[in-house]
């Protein structure tokens, strides 16, 4: 996936440690993915420091945070527990919405433009997925359900 995005993923090295990342995620594909990175790690920084176990990474890199959630008993538990900390992430949806806006205002782009890039498809769906998770917290699709 490409663009701005919550993103939370088990591998082989999630299953052996027992337990699997969750960030705020910025792809390279993202024209304006260095400016991004440095304003919301600004203005976000304080923000996720009061969030549980999260580190801040930005604004170096692609990832502005992360937090480690441990497996629970159950696979359902641990699930709820990784969406915990999604929606936890969503909370700063109007910060990077006002990010996303900035940056495109000092690159000269109207934030309303019907773009066709692959950053503004992405960040479109996220914006979709947010709105149907505050309705039903495990609507979005993943693995096993």
């Amino acid at each position: 996936m490409n663009g701005i995005h919550i993103e939370a993923y088990v591998l082989e090295k999630q299953l052996k440690s027992r337990s699997a990342p969750v960030m705020l995620h910025v792809e390279g594909g993202v024209p304006f993915q260095g400016r991004f990175m440095e304003l919301l790690t600004e203005r976000a920084k304080s923000t996720i420091l009061k969030f549980p176990g999260y580190t801040v990474l930005g604004p170096e890199g692609s990832s502005v945070c992360e937090v480690s959630v441990p497996f629970e008993e159950t696979p359902s538990a641990t699930i709820n527990s990784i969406v915990k900390e999604m929606k936890r992430l969503q909370s700063l949806a109007p910060l990077v919405e006002d990010t996303i806006a900035t940056c495109k205002a000092e690159m000269g782009q109207d934030s309303d433009s019907d773009s066709d890039s692959d950053s503004d498809d992405d960040m479109d769906w996220l914006i979709k997925q947010r709105q149907a998770r505050s309705q039903n917290p495990l609507s979005s699709k993943c693995p096993g359900q």
